[in-house]
């Protein structure tokens, strides 16, 4: 059975013991009945790994889900910097799409899949 709240426990406590940039990046796709509980793990990770392009894809994640448009757009562009990844601009191809602005959008979507091309 599909248990979101077990899987984050879960991802929680591997990622108390022994940080995996990769594995954080999962804890923006487990939604709990708690987000905001989620983010605010999240930041306190954030405090330890600033630079972990996972981790602030995970909270864009988070914060696009709870409609944070401001501080996803902040921890979204944050990942890129440090790393372009395809899941962080499809992210914020939904927030441009959330806000009305299609163009924008557009241009995320088409920067995620210029990396999809770019890694075949």
């Amino acid at each position: 059975m599909h248990d979101p709240a077990s899987a984050c426990k879960l991802l929680v406590e591997s990622l108390n013991s022994q940080w995996d940039s990769d594995l954080v990046t999962l804890y923006g796709d487990c939604l709990t009945n708690d987000v905001t509980a989620q983010i605010d793990q999240a930041e306190r990770w954030l405090k330890i790994q600033y630079d972990d392009a996972g981790l602030l894809l995970a909270l864009g994640k988070l914060c696009l889900h709870q409609k944070l448009w401001g501080k996803a757009q902040n921890y979204l562009d944050a990942s890129i910097s440090l790393h372009p990844s395809q899941a962080a601009y499809n992210s914020l191809g939904k927030l441009a799409e959330q806000l009305g602005k299609k163009e924008d959008a557009f241009n995320y979507y088409h920067l995620a899949m210029d990396l999809v091309e770019e890694s075949n």
